[in-house]
């Protein structure tokens, strides 16, 4: 399903629920920390959507977040095992963690090596271009 399109979906589970249960645009903008009309505009597609700001909107309307599989899509907003998104956020960190002492090593190599060259530049009476 394109993605749009279930942006929108979503955004209109939210304001049904939102309606069912008698809460103002207000009250959640309140809630949110932001204006009604900055609020009409997330209802309304108009402005990009945070997971955070999603979660705690879904969390003010008393909406399951995660549904174990897209039967339960009405009384949801994502259909995802928490579990599996967890696992995944955590792969991430450290993929991202792992990245970051390569960069660091690579760095160290770089500076090793220019050393060196300086070294051996010196060794002969010449300066390295820079």
């Amino acid at each position: 399903m394109d993605i749009q399109k279930e942006i929108a979906e979503l955004l209109e589970l939210i304001k049904q629920k939102r309606k069912e249960k008698s809460v103002s645009q207000q009250e959640i903008a309140d809630y949110l920390g932001i204006s009604q009309p900055a609020y009409k505009n997330i209802e309304l597609g108009r402005t990009s959507l945070k997971l955070e700001t999603l979660y705690k909107i879904a969390q003010y309307l008393g909406i399951d977040v995660f549904a174990q599989g897209r039967n339960q899509k009405e009384e949801s907003l994502i259909a995802v095992n928490p579990t599996d998104l967890f696992k995944n956020i955590n792969d991430l960190k450290k993929e991202q963690s792992d990245m970051k002492k390569s960069q660091n090593e690579m760095k160290k190599g770089q500076d090793d090596i220019n050393q060196k060259l300086d070294e051996l530049l010196d060794l002969f009476g010449k300066k390295k271009k820079k």
